[in-house]
């Protein structure tokens, strides 16, 4: 990124103006230098960024008088690229932190910042015959609302004058590539938790409201659930380790599942989720089409892996805040039950040299990286916990 002031002084000569040329650097090179897939941040020192932006509108600037320092820095394009650059280190990394687990979750909107009720699962009436001449009756619509908490969540990223002008750029990213990581781990763990019906790091639980009617929490693994819904349904496989005859287990129960008037729902399992220490093994029961690596006794065709299609997803969080142990696996069609809730999907804003940091340590730029949002359960019946 040598060229950056050479870049910046072709766009000045351009415009004419100092301060136009500046803009119109700034705006080129976010919007196609760093957009180019070749780009990396890395690549850009942040002192000729400097340089190119604050510099050239003050050529005369003291770096030594304070005051007049942060309003050049306030007033200039430095801040905005800035923010862009960090942008492209922290939000990879939150990506790269999340994983697979995103597949597990339907994802909404909500505009509440504390509480959103959502419409879970009701059975409807039975489908009556209509005789000739008679009328369609109407269906009967009952409303299960799910409560589902709303939480926000970030920290505050600080570049400090003497950064800058020692140019530590790799210091710079790197905190911003923990951030990124932070908040994507954050999440991950949020979601898992949630599935386990553990309680929520996030939300500081003692108990967990994964899934709540109305205000009650309820109890989402057992063998019997006739207390939250009249119906036994169990999916809860005791003494089940990862293998094709405890998985044959899971999947009569799952296939075995009533809606609240007593009739069989259509529920075919898509995904099962690990801790890392048993992922090979329900990768193997996934994907082995032999099952060799799974089960020698039984060398013939995979069903779960042909016919059902699994998808295998590990994470560290299985079993770790569940009550449970690494040992636990689960197994159904995830997004069906599990909802995440977008208030605020993850993003950066910046607070340039007006903070109180700003006069109190010299820091000239502040990044805030954060989301919100919540994740909850609207039912119990779409997956089954299995412990080995």
């Amino acid at each position: 990124m040598g060229k950056m002031r050479e870049l910046c002084e072709s766009q000045i000569a351009d415009a004419g103006n100092v301060k136009e040329g500046v803009a119109r650097f700034a705006k080129k090179f976010v919007n196609e230098v760093m957009e180019d897939k070749s780009f990396k941040p890395s690549q850009v020192s942040i002192r000729e960024m400097f340089d190119a932006t604050v510099l050239a509108e003050n050529p005369n600037l003291d770096l030594d008088d304070r005051a007049s320092f942060r309003e050049a820095v306030g007033h200039s394009q430095f801040p905005y690229m800035t923010k862009e650059l960090i942008s492209r280190e922290v939000l990879p990394a939150y990506d790269g932190a999340l994983g697979d687990v995103t597949q597990l979750v339907t994802e909404m909107d909500t505009n509440r910042p504390d509480y959103e009720y959502i419409a879970g699962f009701r059975a409807i009436t039975s489908l009556p015959r209509v005789k000739s001449g008679q009328n369609y009756p109407s269906a009967e619509m009952q409303e299960k609302n799910v409560r589902c908490q709303i939480a926000k969540f970030g920290e505050i990223l600080e570049i400090e004058k003497e950064m800058v002008l020692s140019d530590q750029t790799g210091q710079i990213l790197d905190r911003a590539r923990q951030g990124g990581d932070l908040m994507g781990q954050h999440r991950h763990q949020f979601i898992i938790e949630t599935m386990m019906d553990g309680a929520r790091t996030a939300l500081e639980e003692s108990t967990s409201t994964a899934l709540v009617y109305g205000t009650t929490a309820q109890t989402v693994y057992s063998n019997d659930h006739s207390t939250t819904d009249g119906q036994t349904n169990d999916n809860l496989a005791a003494s089940s380790a990862i293998g094709t005859a405890s998985m044959d287990t899971v999947y009569n129960l799952l296939s075995s599942m009533k809606d609240e008037r007593g009739r069989y729902i259509n529920n075919m399992p898509r995904f099962v989720v690990v801790h890392p220490a048993r992922f090979r093994t329900a990768w193997a029961l996934c994907s082995d089409l032999g099952l060799a690596s799974v089960d020698s006794a039984n060398r013939g065709t995979n069903f779960y892996g042909q016919k059902l299609a699994l998808t295998a997803i590990q994470s560290p969080y299985v079993g770790t805040n569940s009550g449970g142990a690494t040992t636990d696996w689960y197994v159904g069609d995830m997004p069906k039950e599990i909802v995440w809730l977008w208030y605020w999907k993850p993003g950066i804003d910046r607070q340039g040299v007006d903070s109180d940091a700003a006069f109190e340590r010299d820091v000239i730029a502040r990044f805030k990286y954060f989301y919100a949002g919540g994740v909850c359960l609207r039912d119990y019946r779409y997956i089954c916990r299995a412990t080995a």
